[in-house]
């Protein structure tokens, strides 16, 4: 992957857990264990998608790979950054894509 003003700000030695603050509002990015393998987790106020994979690096890199194709144009703001609360992201968790 290219690098970006985003990629130095994610530490993919870990799950990504990261909130864009974008002109359609916030926009969630969450990769989480789970039995099948790695969880990476996408949604905004328009859309919600899930994908498993066996790795944590691949569900990295997708999640951060369809950030990157929806929201092209995007430039981080200082609204942008990691989150390491998953309550920071249940707060805006309209589609129920957090559940524990």
């Amino acid at each position: 992957m290219e690098s970006s003003a985003v990629q130095t700000q994610i530490d993919l030695r870990k799950p990504v857990s990261f909130i864009h603050q974008t002109s359609d509002g916030p926009v969630h990015l969450v990769v989480r264990a789970s039995k099948a393998g790695w969880m990476a987790l996408f949604w905004d106020r328009k859309e919600a998608e899930a994908w498993t994979f066996r790795t944590m690096a691949e569900a990295n890199q997708s999640v951060l790979l369809h950030f990157r194709e929806v929201y092209l144009a995007h430039r981080c703001s200082a609204g942008c950054g990691p989150v390491d609360v998953v309550a920071l992201h249940k707060s805006d968790d309209v589609w129920g894509m957090i559940r524990e």
